[in-house]
């Protein structure tokens, strides 16, 4: 008896209910839209955007100040009791922890393939030149400059158990450089926390 109801649909009605059906299947099976984030702050005495092209808001600023925050009390001359901001206070250095410890590795590597021309101790000169979180009252002139340059050599740094050991107290770390690259290799840390999942993602800063 059923299939004789089946049996009066006329073939355009059959092909009316097969289009209803694959309708269906093609709604069900749509792809989400990506949508476009934007995200900006301050941190490491200066600016930060980042852009990401999603399906949803995953990650959001909250979670990002956070990651920049635990690198930035470790490694920011901005933050006056971070790591550094101590280490280099300090008279033979103190006990650091994983992202310090990194950086100054890395900074030291860089040093010995580049035979000294990158040199992560070279703080007390850019920052007599204006280029650190206090601006000096004056620039230096050639003696001061001399003065200073004894202060500025990596193999003045040894490593320890606990960290990193200075062999002169005006021995100062400036790990801006090898800082910003630690942050950006975070962001992947922040998107699988998230099941992040996009197209194209973006990280910038206005480096002063």
């Amino acid at each position: 008896m059923a299939f004789s109801r089946l049996s009066c649909f006329t073939p355009h009605a059959s092909r009316f209910f097969s289009f209803l059906i694959l309708a269906s299947l093609l709604l069900a099976f749509r792809p989400e839209e990506i949508k476009r984030f934007n995200f900006q702050g301050r941190a490491q005495g200066t600016t930060w955007h980042i852009t990401y092209y999603a399906t949803d808001s995953l990650v959001g600023k909250i979670a990002i100040d956070s990651l920049l925050n635990v690198v930035d009390k470790s490694l920011s001359l901005y933050v006056p009791n971070s790591l550094v901001s101590k280490w280099n206070s300090s008279r033979k250095g103190i006990k650091t922890g994983r992202h310090f410890n990194t950086v100054v590795k890395k900074g030291i590597d860089v040093f010995n393939d580049t035979e000294g021309l990158f040199d992560i101790t070279v703080f007390p000169l850019t920052n007599a030149w204006g280029f650190g979180p206090v601006k000096p009252a004056a620039l230096p002139d050639s003696q001061a400059i001399q003065h200073l340059l004894p202060c500025i050599d990596s193999k003045l740094l040894k490593q320890k158990r606990w960290g990193y050991k200075k062999k002169k107290l005006v021995c100062r770390l400036i790990p801006t450089a090898l800082h910003r690259g630690i942050r950006l290799t975070c962001w992947p840390l922040c998107w699988n926390r998230a099941v992040f999942k996009t197209t194209w993602w973006k990280w910038a800063a206005n480096y002063v």
